[in-house]
């Protein structure tokens, strides 16, 4: 049941922080001190009571939120797949080259774990294509007469956030084409071959 949660509140957005207006890393203090300790939290897991509060305040964080976040994917990735999941989420609102970076290569990446992979496609793709969007539960574990095949798009409230990302479609499209080639893991390439379909209707 907590893993149904994380999918239905990763598509909804659901662990933004409330936005404060006028207040910002660059242009606040508080903010600036807030993301120092929410970054340190992500670097190091400690306090570990503080993760939850700090993969949901990094997302106002401009200046420091990518690396920190990318630091986390990269280097800290938690086993949990709910809180992997919020991460995810959290890099999703930054459109910068170091966490699209982190994220296709997690994606191609044949050692990485299968969540991990597949979560890092969802991403990727919504940052070009906020409709292309599936429920992550069926990527996840999806009929075997359904291993790849098309499924319904899940009926998920408009994400937070429209990114466009120049040219990052026609990247995206290559990509998932060559993980669907190439890839030994079979939800992955379901995942791929899924989201290509889309990309390229």
């Amino acid at each position: 049941m907590r893993v149904l949660l994380a999918v239905v509140m990763f598509l909804c957005g659901a662990f933004d922080p409330p936005a404060v207006a006028g207040q910002s890393e660059s242009s606040d203090v508080h903010v600036r001190n807030d993301c120092r300790l929410a970054g340190q939290v992500l670097r190091t897991g400690y306090p570990a009571p503080r993760w939850d509060w700090a993969v949901s305040y990094i997302r106002r964080c401009e200046r420091s939120g990518p690396e920190a976040l990318v630091y986390a994917w990269t280097a800290r990735a938690p086993r949990d797949r709910e809180a992997l999941g919020q991460l995810a989420s959290a890099m999703r609102r930054f459109p910068d080259p170091l966490v699209l970076s982190a994220l296709h290569t997690t994606a191609e990446d044949e050692a990485a774990r299968t969540d991990a992979r597949i979560l890092a496609i969802a991403m990727s793709v919504s940052f070009v294509d906020q409709e292309a969007r599936y429920n992550l539960r069926d990527l996840y574990n999806p009929p075997p007469d359904r291993i790849p095949g098309p499924v319904a798009l899940s009926h998920a409230p408009e994400l937070p956030t429209v990114i466009e990302v120049e040219g990052e479609r026609r990247t995206m499209i290559s990509r998932l084409r060559r993980i669907r080639e190439r890839t030994a893991d079979p939800l992955v390439r379901n995942a791929a071959h899924r989201y290509l379909m889309l990309l390229e209707i």
